[in-house]
């Protein structure tokens, strides 16, 4: 089960306890309460008029009650507007993933966090991933997530190099698109201070 559909699924059941007491539950606790304190009223009507600190604090948690939820309800329909705001905010607009290799070494570390646009090519029903409203389409050299087709649980995070009706070629370690060959130019070195530290101490164990 993908966290998505887990995400989903705990919006619509928070959803419903939440329309449940904001429309039936909240209004039953209400009228109890005003009957309960119709009741409290006409019986302690004399201390009520005399002040007495003790029934005034038992009327105002009468009036207290009717406003408060229950415990479960509290932890459930309580939590909805914040679960509904993140499922609207992962799902339509925006979605964090962390880099899980070293493929886009240097442009991306492996375990960075990336914030991926979800709406920049089209609008896509949760869970069911079915494109809604097309907006733009992908280009050369975007940097794009997607599912990776074997294994849908598995993302893969890679950059576009080549667009519907391209011929991609790659031989000897040298990219050519439509028969012409990919510019290569120099970045200057790259220095992985981890990854050297991991080298040295590989290097220290062939030593023993």
């Amino acid at each position: 089960m993908t966290f998505s559909l887990i995400l989903f699924l705990l919006t619509v059941f928070t959803g419903v306890l939440w329309v449940l007491d904001v429309f039936i539950w909240a209004p039953e606790r209400r009228a109890a309460a005003q009957d309960e304190l119709t009741a409290f009223d006409r019986d302690n009507a004399d201390s009520l008029r005399r002040g007495e600190q003790t029934v005034v604090a038992t009327r105002n948690a009468i009036v207290q009650a009717s406003t408060d939820r229950p415990k479960w309800l509290e932890y459930t329909a309580g939590f909805f507007p914040v679960i509904f705001f993140i499922f609207i905010l992962r799902s339509f607009l925006f979605e964090p993933f962390r880099i899980p290799s070293g493929s886009m070494m240097p442009t991306l570390e492996t375990g960075d966090m990336i914030l991926v646009n979800k709406y920049q090519y089209g609008l896509r029903l949760p869970v069911l991933n079915t494109k809604i409203l097309p907006i733009g389409e992908p280009e050369r050299g975007d940097v794009v997530v997607f599912r990776y087709p074997p294994n849908e649980n598995i993302d893969y995070i890679k950059r576009v190099i080549g667009l519907p009706g391209d011929k991609i070629e790659y031989i000897n370690k040298k990219l050519s698109i439509n028969g012409k060959p990919v510019p290569i130019g120099e970045i200057g070195e790259y220095y992985d201070e981890a990854k050297m530290q991991s080298l040295e101490e590989f290097l220290e164990k062939l030593d023993k």
